[in-house]
């Protein structure tokens, strides 16, 4: 599965994910700038998960309609850890019981939340 990394997501997060063999795209090295409805638009084309900071882009996903075979991770973890996004989301890539294409997936240092990407139901 590729990965886009919003602009927020911190370099040492990407580096460390490309270094265990993952497909990443940083928005910031390809497409700065970039509006989150044309990064849900290009992920959704591409079937990539998104991978976040703002919580604003999980809204806008689940009202978006076209995230297809996409997916949106949202981490609600403190800017002054810059490698945590990234061992998060590789934790839960290791677990077998949590999809991430076609849903919103919000994690935090002690939980995981999940919805439906949906454009009947914004998220809130």
């Amino acid at each position: 599965m590729r990965l886009f990394a919003d602009e927020n997501i911190p370099r040492a997060s990407i580096r460390i994910l490309r270094a265990a063999g993952h497909d990443v795209i940083a928005i910031a090295e390809v497409a700065a700038g970039m509006s989150d409805f044309a990064l849900l638009d290009w992920a959704g084309r591409e079937g990539c998960l998104v991978l976040t900071l703002d919580r604003d882009l999980g809204r806008l996903a689940q009202g978006h309609g076209g995230m297809g075979e996409g997916g949106v991770v949202i981490f609600r973890i403190p800017r002054s850890a810059p490698q945590e996004p990234a061992l998060a989301l590789q934790a839960l890539l290791a677990r077998g019981d949590l999809a991430l294409r076609g849903r919103l997936t919000v994690v935090d240092r002690t939980k995981i939340r999940q919805r439906i990407l949906s454009p009947e139901k914004p998220f809130a």
